[in-house]
């Protein structure tokens, strides 16, 4: 599936896809992936089996896969564009 035009996310059915939300970077050291929080707030959540998993930061989880579209330098480009 694809969120945002900016991802591609690999995810159980049923499985709910949305923006990452404040109380989700709760208990996350989100300052070590390298992007500005607004740019984690910008990234999918995936929301399964009653677990908010943001693979920005949690990596591939349970098969819970999100890639960006772009390249990471397109990424960030955009990201410091706004």
């Amino acid at each position: 599936m694809i969120w945002d035009a900016r991802w591609q996310i690999v995810a159980p059915p049923g499985a709910a896809i949305r923006a990452v939300l404040p109380s989700d970077l709760a208990g996350r050291h989100w300052r070590g992936c390298g992007l500005p929080r607004a740019a984690v707030l910008s990234s999918p959540a995936i929301v399964a089996g009653g677990r908010v998993i943001v693979p920005l930061l949690d990596g591939d989880d349970g098969g819970i896969v999100a890639r960006p579209l772009r390249g990471l330098a397109d990424f960030v480009a955009l990201l410091r564009a706004h």
